[in-house]
């Protein structure tokens, strides 16, 4: 299941902020920062800002929905 869309290449869209992650899988900020602290949501940082690989938001879905 391919739950997020394909972002065009070269646009810069494989790294989503915390608030595009909430916002594709309609969740809050609690459950965005428990994904992150607690169930193991991998984020980078980019200039001291968590961002999320677009895969790694895939991988961590597939592994978590039912």
């Amino acid at each position: 299941m391919n739950a997020i869309s394909q972002p065009t290449q070269g646009s810069g869209a494989d790294l989503l902020t915390l608030t595009e992650v909430r916002i594709l899988c309609r969740i809050g900020r609690t459950t965005c920062w428990r994904w992150i602290n607690e169930q193991g949501l991998r984020t980078v940082s980019v200039l001291g800002i968590k961002r999320v690989r677009r895969r790694d938001l895939e991988t961590f879905l597939e592994g978590h929905i039912t």
